[in-house]
């Protein structure tokens, strides 16, 4: 167990190294919150409310999925395949280490320092700048930090399975991107899942992607049907590092680098 708690604070620490990349990075993602907010904030003037969403709960979901985007990266994670690529994984398989436990731990190390560094800051401007709904019951801010838990949880997993698919193609790029748009589109991050039709909703709320943002998001704003959403992360995650490892172990039972 020690050894995955040394795993996570050197992610904690990789990532806390590039203080110029994290400060360009809050910059933006606040500069773009307040553009999505004005999106939102304009929509719902015009209509009055959709689903059940008011203005508050809009800018609420604006500065928390600004803030959740490099918490459960969303987007470009390749630290597994480019290991791959270039044949040094060999050397990680003979580590004396449960090769998806230690990436897992390094990812909550980087979550970790991804959520006070990037995401805290730009939900702490958007607080300031608008009135915000914040969780009424004390327990929610429990269940909350269990449900980021598990979003970092479901979207590793995600990960891991694109990045281990670098053992069967020559160019991983293309898997990443796949994975990224459909990251972006389905996890709740362009718009609440709930402003979508009632059946396109239904069938993005029982997808992966939607455990990455929508669901920490519903439980915050206590929604009712927040404590669903534990479970479905739940059941995602552990279906998903499963089908993970089992993918892993088949890729390595005959490890071939490539270009040699």
């Amino acid at each position: 167990m020690r050894a995955y708690v040394e795993l996570a604070r050197a992610g904690w620490r990789r990532y806390s190294t590039y203080r110029m990349a994290t400060l360009a990075g809050v910059f933006t993602n606040t500069v773009f919150g307040f553009l999505r907010a004005a999106v939102l904030v304009a929509a719902l003037r015009t209509v009055g409310s959709i689903s059940g969403w008011d203005t508050a709960d809009a800018l609420t979901y604006t500065w928390l999925t600004q803030g959740l985007i490099m918490f459960v990266a969303l987007w470009n994670w390749s630290d597994i395949a480019m290991r791959v690529q270039s044949g040094d994984v060999a050397t990680d398989l003979q580590r004396p280490i449960d090769f998806q436990g230690q990436w897992l731990a390094v990812d909550y190390g980087r979550a970790a320092y991804q959520l006070f560094a990037r995401g805290l800051p730009p939900f702490v401007v958007g607080a300031i700048a608008y009135d915000l709904r914040l969780p009424v019951h004390p327990a929610t801010w429990f269940v909350f930090a269990l449900s980021l838990v598990l979003a970092v949880a479901v979207s590793f997993a995600v990960r891991f399975i694109v990045n281990v698919s670098a053992f069967w193609l020559l160019d991983w790029r293309g898997a990443n991107g796949i994975a990224g748009v459909l990251a972006t589109g389905l996890s709740g991050f362009i718009v609440p899942i709930a402003f979508f039709p009632e059946w396109a909703a239904r069938l993005l709320t029982n997808l992966p992607w939607a455990a990455f943002v929508q669901a920490p998001i519903d439980v915050f704003l206590e929604r009712p049907d927040a404590t669903f959403w534990l479970v479905r992360q739940t059941v995602w995650a552990v279906v998903l590092l499963a089908a993970g490892r089992v993918l892993f172990e088949a890729a390595t039972r005959k490890l071939v680098v490539q270009g040699g």
